[in-house]
Formats: structure tokens, sequence, C-alpha cells
């Protein structure tokens, strides 16, 4: 009989959110314009909820979906009340994904000088203009880890549609595949440092899971934490980008 793992409310994965962001996903994985559903096996979803920051009457922090055209690091989740965060996978780190689960929504991702990880920030739609070119879109994915027998959300940066991005068709792929390909499989996610490439390598696993109750965007929100919602232009993120004159 195989053991339960995560937070024992049950092993059934509830695809709970309609993803809006499969349908900007063109040929190799990256943003298309006009947001035109290049894989006729998997729904486009329901429309995105709004785009500006919302705290909930009870004080919870919700990071909305949105379609692509349009971190904080917390405590890995021990229970139902506890918080995830934002990591990318180890290399030689075997996961589960739950993209029945997963969303998009633009995202400012900055790396500080001298920092090992990435920061995530929700901006509020009134603030973007004025750094719209900074904004990125981001799939954000539930996954455990099958060696630390935690939960995690992973941030997916999805690249812009002119350019080359050889180096993400692989992601694109697995962004691609239906959500029913992946509950019976396990994922390995690695950079290739000769091609420059990330590649996956995929077996099948039928190892349960129990995965949070909460909406991911709810957990992604618990992740970030308050510091990471720019709601005012004197948010010190915000006042770094748009400070100074441009040297023409």
């Amino acid at each position: 009989m195989n053991k339960v793992i995560g937070n024992g409310r049950g092993s059934v994965e509830k695809p709970f959110l309609n993803d809006a962001d499969i349908n900007a996903l063109g040929a190799n994985g990256t943003v298309t314009n006009g947001g035109v559903n290049p894989n006729p096996n998997v729904s486009t979803g329901a429309a995105s909820a709004p785009t500006g920051i919302v705290s909930e009457s009870d004080g919870r922090l919700i990071v909305h979906e949105e379609a692509p055209d349009a971190i904080s690091t917390g405590e890995e989740l021990g229970g139902p009340n506890a918080r995830v965060r934002f990591r990318w996978p180890d290399r030689l780190e075997w996961i589960k994904a739950a993209f029945a689960r997963s969303f998009t929504s633009n995202m400012l991702v900055v790396k500080a000088p001298g920092a090992m990880e990435k920061q995530y920030f929700f901006v509020d739609q009134k603030l973007r203009d004025r750094i719209d070119a900074e904004l990125k879109h981001v799939r954000i994915i539930p996954i455990y880890s099958l060696a630390g027998g935690h939960i995690s959300l992973w941030p997916v940066e999805i690249p812009p549609p002119t350019g080359k991005n050889e180096w993400f068709d692989r992601l694109g792929k697995l962004l691609r595949k239906p959500p029913e390909f992946f509950p019976d499989k396990k994922l390995r996610v690695y950079w290739d440092h000769a091609s420059k490439i990330y590649r996956v390598k995929v077996l099948p696993d039928s190892t349960p899971v129990a995965w949070p109750e909460k909406d991911t965007r709810e957990l992604a929100g618990e992740a970030l934490g308050e510091e990471a919602f720019v709601r005012t232009e004197d948010h010190p993120i915000f006042t770094d980008l748009v400070a100074g004159t441009e040297l023409l």
C-alpha cells in the first residue's frame, strides 16, 4: 500500500484552476501574440482574474492569474497553514508537478548584486506602464520533492516570442503537455551546460501526493509576502527602477 505524502488531507489532484495561459504558448513554448491555442487537447480555461492587487477582507494576499497577453521565501510546507517558497528544482532532484494547479502571472523578476536567488514581485496594474518592459510572464507550478518530502512553487519564466529561444524548447514542450500527463510521472529538469539548453527527463512514478487545499494563487501570495506586493510608487524596488534620467 502506498503512503500518502503531503499534508495528510488526501491525494486527489483536483484541477480547481482553469489556466488561461496555455493559449499563449507558441510552437516552442514562447508567448504568442493573439493568444491562439496551439494545443487543442488543452482547455484554455475561463477569463483570468482582475490584474490589480487585492487584499482579501480576511487578510489573504492573492497573486492574480493573468494571460500573458494582457522571491521572498517562506517555510517549507509542513501543514495546512504553513508557507511554501519559490524555488527551482535542484539539478539531481526528481519532482512531481501539479500542472493542473498552475497559473501564469506577469511579475517583476530581479536578482540583486551578489544574490544567489531571484526575487519575485507582483506589481499593481496602475503602476505597470512605467516598468512594463521589466515584467516577465511567469508560470507558477506547485512541485513536490520526492527526496526532500516538501512542496514548493516553481516559477518558470516564459520568454517573449522574439529572439532565439532554443534554450527553452524542452521546457516549452513540458508546459504544453495536458494536465493528465503528470500524475503518474516524475520529472528531472536541469541545465545542459554544453548545449546551453534546459533538458527534461521523465520516469513513471505512482507516488501519491496530497497537494494543499489552498488555491495556488493564494499560496503564491503567502510565499511572496506583503513586502513583494508593489502597491505604491514609494515601494523601494519601484523607485530603484524609475529613478534617474536616461542619457541620450
